[in-house]
């Protein structure tokens, strides 16, 4: 007796046994979640952090080359500005020298002494004056 006690708590611990995996994967499949899908989102979240440091890496890639091509830009219109203006001082000194040498010819020449003895004359003459006016002389 002792013996089909035994037996029939060994089949009833069997059968039990059976209906909990059972049990078990209906509530799995019930849930849509079982072990080959928690695996395959380790795997997944794995590549997400592989992904996650790769745009880390190309952020501040991209960081510094955009630093270092802005940096570049405005050392180049620097550059440019400086140039142009050192270029161009020699110029404006000769050009001022140039109209300097230019008014003391209109000062010293002839033509300006004509002009001179007619707006003399024109103080008196008012024909004069007038032709003096038309041409901007006076």
């Amino acid at each position: 007796m002792k013996q089909l006690h035994l037996f029939l708590l060994l089949a009833l611990m069997v059968i039990a046994s059976g209906a909990m995996a059972q049990n078990n994967t209906i509530a799995q499949n019930q849930n849509g979640f079982t072990q080959s899908d928690r695996e395959r989102l380790i795997r997944m979240e794995a590549i997400l952090e592989q992904h996650e440091k790769r745009f880390e890496e190309l952020h501040s890639t991209n960081t510094w080359i955009i630093s270092l091509f802005s940096f570049l830009t405005v050392t180049i219109i620097t550059l440019a500005f400086w140039d142009r203006r050192s270029s161009l001082r020699p110029i404006e000194g000769r050009t001022k020298v140039i109209e300097m040498e230019i008014e003391e010819l209109k000062k010293e020449t002839s033509i300006g002494k004509v002009i001179a003895a007619f707006r003399e004359m024109a103080k008196d003459n008012p024909k004069i004056a007038e032709v003096l006016k038309n041409n901007n002389l006076l």
